[in-house]
């Protein structure tokens, strides 16, 4: 497939415009008309099926907004309880988690990672030092920000895996900025998957995936597509593959990221903190983040 895409419903898309049927892998749509909003699911069984798609075997949900999630008052707590509904369909039964927001903060179009890991709530430094403030309905949250290998030194991977094996949570959560083949798709969807991820993939920079295989643990990821690759806009607007060389290697991002990433950030932690917290309601975790 020649198009760089991280979001699975593109992907099948492309691959659906081409082959038809894809066996092993199963597609459902819902919409909200009155929220703008439409989610499609994609389960891919196995294997052999997510290869057709360039995407491992797992769940992934995509959570579309035409305008882009710029919701206010009681929309805005809508979508985030469904956000939440299906964040919390993801994580199943748990005791504690381990959110991981990745990315370079420094650079606008990665920040998602980091923008959100900033508004999650962590409760477990409350147990262990505040056992009086805690409460048993409360989840165990903690929170890293491991940083990239450019700055650290050190593997995200290997970072991840040093904090799972001295926290065992029973989960981990992974934030990250996205690479889409739409531009109509840029800040404008929400992929949710239990697939894990492999940081960087979407700039063609990927390093060792986070996932139950590599961390023996259920991984969720959580991201937002914040650009495009320069190759993928050529193929799509001339319809033809393009050869590598023959365009500059640029990657696009929207002119407003920076509120992009504001915006998508703080609703997708908020609506984790809801998946963690239910007994919260959205203003009390608000308050608290």
């Amino acid at each position: 497939m020649g198009y760089r895409t991280d979001l699975a419903f593109e992907s099948s898309q492309i691959v659906r415009s081409g082959a038809g049927k894809l066996d092993g892998i199963e597609e459902s749509e819902r919409n909200y008309n009155d929220l703008s909003l439409k989610i499609r699911k994609i389960n891919v069984k196995n294997s052999k099926a997510g290869e057709k798609i360039g995407k491992p075997k797992g769940k992934y949900i995509s959570i579309i907004s035409e305008n882009g999630f710029d919701y206010h008052g009681k929309d805005y707590y809508l979508v985030a309880k469904i956000i939440s509904e299906e964040i919390s369909s993801l994580l199943g039964e748990y005791e504690s988690i381990m959110a991981v927001g990745l990315g370079n903060r420094e650079i606008t179009s990665d920040g998602f990672g980091t923008a959100a890991a900033d508004r999650i709530l962590a409760t477990r430094h409350i147990k262990t030092y505040a056992p009086h403030l805690y409460k048993d309905t409360l989840c165990e949250v903690t929170v890293t920000t491991p940083g990239v290998m450019g700055k650290t030194g050190i593997e995200t991977a290997q970072a991840v895996e040093a904090m799972t094996k001295e926290l065992n949570p029973s989960c981990i959560a992974v934030f990250d900025s996205l690479a889409c083949c739409e531009l109509s798709h840029l800040g404008k969807a929400i992929q949710l998957t239990d697939s894990g991820i492999s940081p960087g993939s979407g700039v063609k920079n990927a390093r060792k995936e986070l996932s139950y295989n590599t961390l023996g643990k259920k991984v969720i990821a959580i991201g937002v597509p914040t650009v495009v690759d320069m190759y993928t806009i050529a193929q799509r607007l001339s319809g033809h593959q393009v050869k590598l060389g023959e365009y500059k290697s640029v990657t696009v991002t929207p002119k407003d990221i920076d509120a992009i990433i504001n915006r998508l950030g703080k609703l997708c932690a908020i609506s984790f903190n809801h998946a963690c917290q239910p007994q919260l309601s959205f203003h009390e975790i608000e308050m608290l983040t």
